[in-house]
């Protein structure tokens, strides 16, 4: 039964009855979780699109399981992807909720940069074997739990479109993702952080572009300098999905893969920003996306 609370939230917002109709997230979303995370602080930024549809997928934990532990928190679109491959591989994990929007180490294990430098989630620990890089995460989980699922296709041509697709993360599409955010949202609470905690943020940052990026953007929002050409990447980036679209299913060929997963999360995310109209002319794309609603 819905609390009082998200009834009340009910009202306010179209966008949560249309997460609580996704066959994966109903039943999976968590009344304080919504409250304390998205309506105190950040409903006055982005009323209607503050959550990323694929964040809330369901965790499913195998009660005293030390098999799989996840690092991650819901709004990262790199945990998110992580999240979508282990559901689409119907892996059971155990869930660790580390919170890297402001800096927050006290869930993270106490030798979390010896295994990430950049002191980024997710990170995933496999019976004490720990992988950073979401990207990573994703084929490590393909070769391994062989007996799930399979995402990847099933020639060598097949896996290295996929992998093609996937480089373009790392390649600057997920910076000029974080750009994006910086500007349009995340500015927003950091400039209402009180200055000793956004201090503490960034001596704790020590990706030294992600800080400066980051800065700049806060303080200068939609006049920053590297906000159109973020937004322009991902345009370009449409614009070659779309065309790649048009001739098959899926980024990788007639099979949905990890290309697919990774690279989803971000329209979800743009989605969220009010920014769906950056691909309203590329139809394939569109289908695309609709079909990830519904698969």
């Amino acid at each position: 039964m819905q609390s009082t609370q998200t009834q009340q939230l009910l009202k306010i917002t179209e966008y949560l009855k249309k997460l609580l109709n996704i066959k994966k997230i109903r039943g999976t979303i968590h009344d304080n979780h919504i409250i304390d995370h998205y309506y105190l602080s950040h409903v006055k930024i982005n009323p209607f699109g503050i959550i990323p549809i694929e964040s809330l997928t369901k965790c499913r934990i195998e009660a005293g399981s030390k098999m799989l532990k996840l690092y991650h928190y819901d709004r990262s679109t790199a945990a998110q992807r992580v999240r979508l491959g282990l559901e689409e591989k119907g892996l059971e994990w155990e869930s660790v909720i580390v919170d890297t929007a402001m800096g927050d180490a006290s869930q993270r294990p106490d030798n979390f940069h010896e295994f990430n430098p950049k002191g980024l989630i997710p990170l995933l620990d496999h019976d004490g074997f720990i992988i950073p890089e979401s990207t990573l995460i994703l084929e490590y989980l393909d070769d391994v739990f062989r007996d799930h699922k399979s995402l990847s296709p099933s020639t060598a041509q097949g896996r290295a479109r996929m992998k093609l697709w996937m480089r373009k993360i790392d390649d600057g599409i997920h910076v000029a993702s974080r750009t994006i955010g910086v500007c349009i949202v995340n500015r927003h609470f950091y400039k209402e952080a009180e200055t000793k905690t956004i201090a503490d943020y960034y001596k704790k940052m020590r990706d030294e572009t992600r800080k400066s990026n980051d800065k700049i953007n806060t303080e200068l929002g939609l006049e920053s300098p590297l906000l159109k050409p973020s937004l322009q990447a991902f345009k370009n980036l449409f614009m070659e999905m779309d065309n790649h679209l048009a001739e098959q299913a899926w980024l990788a060929g007639d099979k949905f893969s990890l290309a697919d997963i990774s690279l989803v999360v971000y329209l979800t995310r743009l989605t969220s920003f009010q920014m769906a109209p950056l691909w309203a002319e590329q139809r394939h794309l569109s289908n695309w996306f609709d079909r990830h609603q519904n698969f």
